[in-house]
């Protein structure tokens, strides 16, 4: 199989380091690998970014490990770096000796050769959407497990003001909306 890329880099990501191999040769010849770790710190992303630019890597390929990849993502997309960032199940290395450094190797050697398929993640505005999405969800999520909490207290206390109570938080919701709407619009 011939490979398809000249210049890559695969990186295993954890929590508080980097584990990464670069290869760099002919696509017809054995590439030449470096390997070295790397904090999670951004100013040491920022430098690793640098290294990998200077050392001629065009694309980077990691497995999608929890949201320890965002960061990564986050400081190489601006710096130029083709970034993909893959499904871990999809590029899961055969039992054996198992290593941070021979797993960063193997997806390098799977990038290298393009059997790495990029996860999709979404352009910048659209992220700022869901993740503001996200956040009213939690927000009215946390809105109603309150209500229950202090529906149950006052049960408890054979004291029923749910009606009430219920009034009250449509009142507040209602002033909430309002008042996001006009400053919004106002804007």
């Amino acid at each position: 199989m011939k490979a398809l890329k000249s210049h890559v880099a695969g990186i295993d990501v954890h929590k508080e380091m980097l584990a990464i191999t670069v290869l760099i040769g002919e696509l017809d010849g054995e590439p030449k690998e470096y390997q070295f770790e790397s904090s999670t710190f951004t100013d040491d992303l920022m430098a690793l970014g640098l290294k990998l630019k200077e050392m001629g890597v065009t694309d980077v390929a990691m497995e999608s490990s929890g949201i320890y990849w965002k960061p990564v993502f986050n400081v190489f997309n601006p710096l130029g770096l083709k970034v993909v960032v893959a499904n871990a199940a999809h590029i899961k290395n055969v039992p054996g000796r198992k290593t941070d450094m021979n797993d960063s190797r193997w997806i390098a050697e799977l990038h290298r050769f393009g059997l790495i398929r990029a996860s999709f993640i979404p352009d910048g505005e659209f992220q700022r959407m869901r993740l503001l999405s996200r956040h009213r969800t939690n927000l009215t999520e946390d809105l109603a497990r309150v209500k229950n909490r202090i529906q149950k207290v006052h049960r408890g206390w054979k004291y029923q003001i749910e009606h009430s109570c219920i009034r009250y938080f449509w009142r507040f919701r209602t002033q909430g909306i309002e008042a996001n709407r006009r400053r919004i619009y106002s804007s």
